[in-house]
């Protein structure tokens, strides 16, 4: 019982690594209900373990400069007096029409993203992306750290 009770918690609780496991074990779910077996190649899995080391890097990049990317944030704000909502605005807002405006705002700016890394300027680090000669449910992970710090930073100013 002790055993279940910690994988619920793992379940409920994830973290990256257990995000990853678990991603991992539906990929096999999949592959193995739709006898693809095409997805255990050696080169499917050299493409998977490529996009893993590329978004860990991502992740040690974020990671490492965080701060400053927090501190050139908030003297932009600062500096081009851009204005932002109160957050209390939300509080008398039902939860599910703040969940709705979150998701079409971010779906909205996700869209526009990429189409302008579709263009001449954003091409060089989005064609990252496209490299990945074997998609699977880790190739979103699969980004230049350039274009990971160009979506957030779009995110940042079109979100807030």
């Amino acid at each position: 019982m002790e055993f279940l009770n910690a994988f619920i918690n793992w379940l409920t609780h994830p973290t990256w690594q257990s995000e990853i496991i678990i991603a991992a074990a539906m990929c096999l779910v999949l592959y193995t209900i739709f006898k693809n077996r095409n997805e255990f190649s050696r080169h499917a899995l050299e493409n998977t373990a490529t996009t893993l080391v590329l978004a860990a890097f991502n992740m040690g990049v974020a990671i490492f400069f965080l701060k400053d990317v927090n501190a050139f944030a908030q003297s932009s704000y600062d500096a081009l007096r851009i204005p932002t909502l109160d957050p209390a605005i939300w509080d008398s807002v039902p939860l599910w029409i703040v969940c709705l405006f979150g998701v079409v705002a971010k779906d909205f700016v996700d869209y526009w993203n990429h189409r302008l890394m579709h263009t001449k300027w954003g091409w060089p680090t989005h064609a990252a992306h496209h490299s990945d000669t074997h998609v699977n449910a880790f190739t979103a992970n699969r980004v230049h750290f350039l274009e990971a710090l160009l979506m957030t930073v779009s995110y940042v100013l079109l979100l807030t």
